[in-house]
């Protein structure tokens, strides 16, 4: 058996998260899941296209625009050879995420020597979609919306795992005593330090605007716990989880390079990070909810992980992420 070899995120872009009906909304989602691949590949003079083994995109719809394989969609409209595959993951709002792992193992296994991994989400082009019959004749038929959690509910499933995610996420807040006011002071400092983050350049070389969008649209810099705890409840009426302490619906892409270390000494590029680990877990189904650019927000956790671990001078770190139907992920960083 051939020995592992090290896989290491060797550069990233992601576009400009926007939010719900906003500047990303107009552009389609297979367009858009093809901004950040076309852009890392300019960053690369010295890379051949065609030397690119794969494309792993993580996607949680899969229903609009996106329906036919949107990793390869993606490489074709980003301009990559017709040579390079491509491969969609969907493990919800981990698909990014997954994506990353299996191009590292890719890598680490000697399968690749340079994939892309990266994921894409337009909820806000999330279509509705017709359920077909199962009578001749129906006396109704009804649209189904496809933006985020639940839809053609299987009925063997019970009831309590196949409620909203606002709720699910509401009901372990109270079974861990988290209240209010804490996830209200937790949401504001959210803002403020992805502000401050901005305001400093941490997310230059990184984040991609797109036209007049130049920062993640659902960012709210002047939120504080007393303005948040204005809010009323989303989800009940005596609820904790509000539109603004609750993860919100967004538009978004992300792509990077995955490879051996000896690509990006080619690349001449100090690579952001290797991948040591991950690991995957399951619970009961109404444990975890969360929203977000669902396909591409994973990998932008990692990515950012890394990116604040070299501005530390290196180290470890776990990136993680709760994930729809009782799962979870995290992903282990190492960046020298």
């Amino acid at each position: 058996m051939n020995q592992l070899r090290e896989a290491v995120l060797i550069d990233a872009v992601r576009t400009v998260f926007g939010k719900n009906r906003g500047g990303l909304s107009g552009i389609r989602t297979d367009d858009l899941a093809a901004l950040p691949l076309r852009e890392l590949v300019s960053r690369h003079p010295r890379l051949d296209p065609a030397r690119i083994e794969d494309v792993y995109y993580g996607n949680t719809n899969g229903a609009g625009e996106e329906n036919r394989n949107v990793a390869r969609m993606a490489g074709l409209l980003a301009g990559l050879p017709v040579t390079v595959p491509g491969v969609t993951l969907n493990r919800l709002c981990a698909s990014g995420g997954e994506a990353l792992i299996q191009a590292g193992r890719a890598v680490a296994t000697g399968d690749a020597d340079l994939v892309v991994a990266g994921g894409v989400e337009g909820m806000s082009r999330a279509p509705y979609v017709l359920q077909k019959p199962d009578e001749a004749l129906p006396r109704q038929m009804q649209l189904q919306q496809t933006t985020v959690g639940w839809r053609m509910v299987n009925p063997q499933f019970p009831d309590e795992w196949t409620r909203s995610l606002g709720e699910c996420a509401q009901r372990i807040a109270e079974e861990k005593g988290i209240g209010r006011a804490e996830q209200d002071e937790w949401a504001a400092r959210s803002h403020q330090r992805v502000a401050a983050a901005y305001d400093a350049g941490k997310h230059e070389g990184f984040v991609l605007a797109v036209g007049d969008t130049t920062r993640d649209e659902s960012l709210r810099p002047e939120s504080t716990a007393e303005s948040l705890g204005q809010l009323r409840p989303a989800f009940t009426r005596d609820g904790s989880v509000t539109a603004a302490n609750a993860s919100p619906v967004n538009d978004g892409a992300l792509a990077s390079f995955v490879g051996t270390r000896e690509i990006a000494d080619e690349l001449g590029v100090d690579p952001l990070g290797t991948i040591i680990g991950s690991a995957t877990v399951a619970v009961s189904p109404e444990r975890f909810a969360v929203g977000h650019p669902l396909g591409s927000s994973a990998p932008r956790v990692v990515v950012d992980l890394c990116r604040e671990l070299k501005r530390r001078g290196g180290g470890i770190g776990v990136a993680a992420a709760c994930i729809g139907v009782g799962l979870g992920q995290a992903v282990l960083m190492r960046v020298d």
